[in-house]
């Protein structure tokens, strides 16, 4: 997993697609991730630390319900 702290540039067009082609390209890795404002991080820490272990929760439960 990757946790991709976004500022205000990631709005701009062509760093959305730039973003979302190197998102497709660490999916077919195995990576995921997730973007976060930064103005989240700023104002609401906390908040984005439960949403990331929220997420890392819920990986490793699909990963062991998952056959082999």
């Amino acid at each position: 997993m990757a946790v991709e702290i976004d500022g205000a540039v990631h709005d701009q067009p062509d760093q959305m697609r730039h973003d979302n082609r190197r998102t497709l390209w660490l999916a077919e890795r195995g990576v995921r991730v997730i973007r976060v404002p930064a103005e989240d991080v700023r104002l609401g820490l906390d908040g984005v630390l439960r949403m990331i272990l929220t997420v890392v929760r819920e990986s490793t439960a699909s990963r062991r319900a998952a056959p082999s």
